[in-house]
This record gives structure tokens, C-alpha cells and sequence, in this order.
């Protein structure tokens, strides 16, 4: 309530001095007189900007290409080593169940 009541107060002030106390030609003078500095840091900051985002795109072009590499490096198969033999496992009857007997000469 006291930001719009200040707003308000303001608003009056800025129009008396344009019209009633003939500050317009006051202004525009600090106008022109502050404009062009306004243009060269708003042109610096423009610059800064944009060298920033070449920066972040030439980094993350970089990164792409150093990921590429090392899911390259993933995807290539690498030897396997020889196992040993495994021993065979004989089957062991269950309970119940009446022992297999092996034929000679197989």
C-alpha cells in the first residue's frame, strides 16, 4: 500500500516538472549526455556474452567428441581368455530311484 501510494507521489512530481517547472529541456540533455555510455557498456556486455556462448559450445562440442570416443573404446570386444576344462559332474540318483548302471565300452 506505501510502494503505491510513493508510486503515486512520483508520478505527480514527474509530471509538475515537465510541465509546470519546464524541466523537459534538463532531461533531455542528461538523456543524450547518457545515453552513449549506456550504448558502449551494453555493447560490451553484448560481446562478453556472445564470446561466452562460443566458448560453451566449442567445450561441449569437445565433450561430445571425447564421449564418442570412449563409448567406442566400450563397444570394442575384447579377447577372451581360454577357459580351463571343466571335469564332468555325474548325475547322482535321487532317493527313490534305482542306480543307472553304464554299459562297458561306452
Amino acid at each position: 500500500m506505501i510502494a503505491l501510494l510513493v508510486g503515486i507521489v512520483l508520478l505527480v512530481l514527474g509530471v509538475l516538472g515537465f510541465t509546470a517547472f519546464h524541466w523537459a529541456d534538463e532531461f533531455l540533455d542528461v538523456l543524450q549526455g547518457s545515453l552513449p555510455p549506456i550504448f558502449v557498456l551494453s555493447g560490451l556486455a553484448a560481446v562478453a556474452l556472445g564470446i561466452s556462448q562460443v566458448r560453451d559450445k566449442m567445450a561441449a562440442k569437445k565433450e561430445e567428441e571425447e564421449m564418442a570416443k570412449e563409448e567406442a573404446k566400450a563397444e570394442t570386444p575384447k579377447p577372451e581368455e581360454p577357459r580351463p576344462p571343466q571335469p564332468e559332474k555325474k548325475e547322482e540318483p535321487k532317493p527313490g530311484e534305482p542306480e543307472k548302471k553304464e554299459k562297458p565300452g561306452q
